[in-house]
């Protein structure tokens, strides 16, 4: 419409498109039956964790402890 390419257009209105800021990482923290968990959600959507049984055995995902 205006004749100029789209990084012209972003040269000369800088501010008309926000881009949204990335996700940010979500934990938490999970107590239950004497032990504590901490599952993370990375912000490409997948999760992870790592956790310490009342029993004081620690674990993490990927670890072979579930």
């Amino acid at each position: 419409m205006w004749g100029i390419t789209r990084q012209g257009a972003r040269k000369k209105w800088p501010d008309a498109i926000t881009r949204p800021a990335p996700p940010t990482a979500r934990t938490s923290t999970l107590e239950i039956f004497g032990g504590t968990a901490e599952p993370v959600q990375a912000p490409s959507g997948g999760w992870t964790w790592t956790g310490k049984g009342a029993d004081g055995a620690s674990g993490a995902a990927g670890d072979g402890a579930y």
